[in-house]
């Protein structure tokens, strides 16, 4: 039987709801993220996990330093903005929980 491995951390609200749309953009086409993919391939699920978290807070600092009348502003955060951004940042931060 597995044994759930709980957090050490707890992350804001906001880091979990973008770590989920992260994830689920990633999910939709692994290929599309080749350094994500090759972290999963390489290091597990596991560890990926722990980079999309550490990914979340940086798309949400980079969102909130947009200015207010940036087009970006205008599209919808979990369809359009999180594609948008992790196609520019998807390096994985090799981050530990």
């Amino acid at each position: 039987m597995n044994k759930r491995k709980t957090p050490k951390k707890r992350y804001p609200e906001e880091d979990t709801y973008t770590a989920m749309c992260l994830w689920e953009e990633y999910l939709s086409d692994p290929g599309a993220y080749p350094e994500l993919l090759e972290e999963q391939e390489q290091s597990g699920t596991v560890a990926l996990r722990g980079s999309v978290i550490a990914l979340a807070k940086q798309c949400n600092d980079d969102y909130e330093s947009l200015p207010k009348n940036h087009p970006m502003r205008d599209v919808e955060f979990d369809w359009e903005y999180v594609p948008h951004w992790l196609n520019k940042n998807s390096q994985p931060t090799n981050s530990t929980n």
